[in-house]
């Protein structure tokens, strides 16, 4: 688990990366597009890192600590490939799926702005999801 991924998620969201876009291939768990950028070997590639957590009063739940996570999935193309496509399958398949029973549905909270490095764009899509603590 990494540093930052204190309540867990990124592997649960990796798994279902993996299981529900097998075409992106192994998903990697990393702290930024700057260490997706080292290391990217080839494509497709798919990288997730959690991109900040919040939280927010959900009145009349007694003693319930809520916290908004969110997440970066970041899909990996040479310059020049086709990604609506791809893009467009990861926020539909991935906007409404439960990582657990401990955690809200992911929603699409929007994108950012590729990053290209020369030999590949990185394309960051923002997903967040509540996790509920008693």
């Amino acid at each position: 688990m990494m540093p930052t991924d204190w309540l867990g998620a990124g592997p649960l969201l990796e798994a279902v990366i993996e299981t529900a876009l097998p075409a992106l291939g192994a998903v990697r768990q990393v702290v930024s597009i700057q260490e997706a950028q080292a290391l990217a070997t080839g494509t497709p590639a798919c990288f997730v890192a959690w991109a900040g957590d919040s939280p927010f009063d959900i009145g009349g739940r007694g003693q319930v600590t809520a916290v908004t996570q969110k997440w970066m999935v970041i899909i990996v193309r040479k310059k020049g490939e086709a990604v609506g496509e791809i893009l467009s399958q990861v926020i539909s398949t991935l906007s409404g799926t439960l990582l657990s029973d401990d955690y809200d549905e992911l929603r699409f909270a929007g994108s950012g702005g590729a990053v290209f490095d020369g030999t590949y764009v990185f394309y960051p899509l923002y997903f967040s999801t509540a996790v509920f603590a008693a």
